[in-house]
């Protein structure tokens, strides 16, 4: 796969709460939006080199698209990610993550 930087302007309405990045689909749809959103969480990490990562939602419309595109960021050389983990057909959030086998 090419790694691709792609210059984009920041939206000052993104602010990530407990539970993640609460907006209507149609703002998360914005050219880049979700990508600048889920760049900025990896910018502000340290120490995350090797680790895995769990990637999950409730399965509803858009969850998939936006997995591939998190999938596609964090696989990026300057992330460093090591292994990813998500899981498909059903649905992944923090209640039913700690119960995954």
């Amino acid at each position: 796969m090419d790694i691709k930087s792609i210059k984009t302007s920041p939206y000052d309405d993104q602010i990530c709460g407990t539970s993640g990045l609460r907006k209507k689909i149609s703002v998360v749809k914005q050219e880049n939006y979700l990508e600048n959103f889920v760049q900025s969480i990896f910018n502000s990490l340290e120490g995350f080199e090797g680790k895995t990562l769990v990637i999950g939602g409730d399965g509803r419309y858009f969850n998939n698209t936006a997995i591939q595109k998190i999938i596609k960021i964090a696989i990026g050389y300057r992330n460093r990610i090591c292994s990813i983990i998500t899981r498909c057909g059903k649905s992944f959030y923090t209640k039913n993550s700690s119960k995954a086998p």
